[in-house]
């Protein structure tokens, strides 16, 4: 059996609470897979994990947020922007290499990238959305922050953007 991070993690401090957890899912989109244009080595392989997560987390009623990239006009990351605009053309609205994989979501879903792009997350599951992000933090620019402290079931001491997840305790 692979061990995980929970099953090593001992320190108080960061240890998830499982009971009052969230879970965060970024950037897990067509695109971003290993044979999608911006390809990320391994992605393919994780994808059973992650939709294992997905189905502990709905079962036990858990809040999961899916947080998106979409690539549009001038909203593009700076280290991006020459291959966009040189005509790459990756996470677009309304692209089957913006979704999220079906396999991670709970009922077949057509993403609204308008309601998204503005700022308002997309409900998807009585539990589940997904809002878009920007840029490479889920806190930067959007209301990922105000949606887990507000959300009852979800540990306000949520667990790790790396960076933006840390800053916010």
């Amino acid at each position: 059996m692979t061990r995980t991070m929970l099953d090593t993690n001992r320190d108080p401090h960061t240890t998830p609470h499982l009971d009052s957890a969230a879970l965060v899912v970024i950037d897990v989109q067509n695109d971003f897979l290993d044979d999608g244009p911006l390809g990320v080595a391994g992605t393919k392989d994780r994808l059973s994990e992650i939709e294992r997560l997905t189905k502990v987390f709905r079962r036990a009623g858990r809040p999961i947020v899916h947080a998106i990239r979409l690539y549009h006009g001038e909203d593009v990351d700076t280290v991006r922007r020459t291959r966009f605009d040189a005509g790459e053309r990756v996470v677009q609205p309304h692209t089957e290499g913006a979704d999220i994989p079906r396999k991670l979501l709970p009922v077949d879903v057509r993403l609204k990238p308008e309601q998204l792009m503005s700022g308002e997350a997309q409900r998807i599951g009585e539990q589940e959305l997904v809002v878009w992000k920007p840029r490479w933090s889920a806190f930067h620019r959007t209301n990922l922050d105000a949606i887990l402290r507000s959300n009852p079931r979800a540990n306000k001491r949520y667990g790790r953007d790396r960076r933006g997840a840390t800053d916010r305790g």
